[in-house]
């Protein structure tokens, strides 16, 4: 916490550092999460830490769409990498989704839907970061691939609202063999008080939905509590699929 105090000038609040602390120490970490708080924020701080003191790295960030890769996470990286003294100490090319230090040693970001299967292959270097934003959108077929690079020191990192009880992001939370963190909306810095950050969830924010959805909706389940709603394919359409759709392109 020392580093990313002092070269990203960032305090994270305590569930954030909960996920730093877990992915260095057990390498493979699962988050589950309620809405706006904070976890493609401690994503990219992750990324910069690693790229910045795993030397020589390879960090490699996806997430189903192009919007929540630039827009989110690369946006956070971007952001946090020119507001620190890491420009000036460290130095670096960095661009909308690639920050390269050397030709081996360097971070990059694209989208599952707009890349091939091989994509996720080809990647090789003693100290690995896979890090998988909203992972419950990923195919499970570009999980299979991305597993090619969880090799030599790797480290995997997976984040995401909890928004179906099927596919490999759900199944993560029944694998032993992985770290699992659950952040509900009420665990949020601004609800407890532990410190105010701008733009993470608050309690008007959790009352209004609990008045819009109802405590015994899947969205409130889902978006507030941050826990898997009791679905499967017996029971109609996973909430996840419906909103994939959103950002889905319309082929005529």
């Amino acid at each position: 916490m020392t580093w990313i105090r002092d070269t990203l000038g960032i305090t994270l609040w305590e569930k954030q550092v909960e996920i730093v602390n877990s992915l260095f120490m057990y390498h493979d970490v699962a988050v589950r999460s309620g809405h706006g708080v904070g976890k493609s924020y401690v994503a990219a701080v992750i990324a910069l830490t690693f790229i910045s003191t795993m030397i020589p790295s390879i960090v490699v960030t996806t997430a189903p769409t192009y919007k929540q890769v630039r827009n989110i996470l690369w946006e956070h990286i971007n952001g946090i990498y020119k507001k620190s003294i890491m420009p000036r100490t460290i130095g670096g090319r960095i661009n909308i989704l690639d920050y390269r230090l050397t030709e081996n040693h360097y971070a990059i970001g694209f989208t599952t839907r707009e890349n091939k299967l091989e994509d996720f292959q080809g990647y090789h270097s003693p100290n690995i970061l896979l890090i998988f934003d909203e992972a419950p959108g990923i195919a499970s077929a570009i999980w299979t691939a991305a597993a090619s690079i969880l090799t030599t020191n790797a480290y995997f990192l997976t984040i995401g609202n909890p928004t179906s009880r099927v596919g490999e992001f759900f199944n993560r939370f029944r694998d032993p063999d992985v770290y699992k963190i659950h952040i509900s909306c009420f665990d949020s810095p601004n609800v407890t008080g532990e410190m105010h950050i701008e733009g993470l969830t608050g309690m008007k924010w959790i009352d209004g939905r609990k008045k819009a959805w109802g405590e015994d909706s899947i969205l409130y389940l889902t978006k507030v509590i941050g826990d898997f709603p009791k679905e499967d394919y017996e029971h109609g359409i996973p909430l996840s699929w419906i909103e994939s759709c959103f950002d889905a392109e319309v082929v005529t």
